[in-house]
């Protein structure tokens, strides 16, 4: 871990980050939030599934869960830019 995200899952299986903790109600790896692509490839559901994973359920929630997801995807979680034992929380 801390090399770039090669979205492996690794990270999310062995611990719920703070926002997972947040969204997921749990602190029990591995996150509930984490989820598979086509390709076999792990991704964070708060990120590529946001109104799904953060059950918004309105329009009004949907918006805002896409705008929390573009958040957490280039200020938190830093897909790509490696730092998975050292996420800025």
């Amino acid at each position: 871990m801390g090399g770039e995200c090669v979205h492996c899952g690794e990270c999310c299986m062995e611990v719920v980050c703070p926002m997972g903790e947040i969204f997921m109600r749990t602190t029990e790896p591995p996150c509930p939030a984490l989820a598979t692509d086509e390709n076999g490839l792990y991704w964070c559901g708060l990120v590529v599934a946001p109104e799904k994973t953060m059950f918004a359920k309105t329009e009004w929630a949907q918006w805002w869960a896409r705008k929390l997801a573009e958040h957490l995807k280039t200020n938190v979680l830093r897909f790509g830019k490696g730092g998975c034992d050292k996420p800025d929380f």
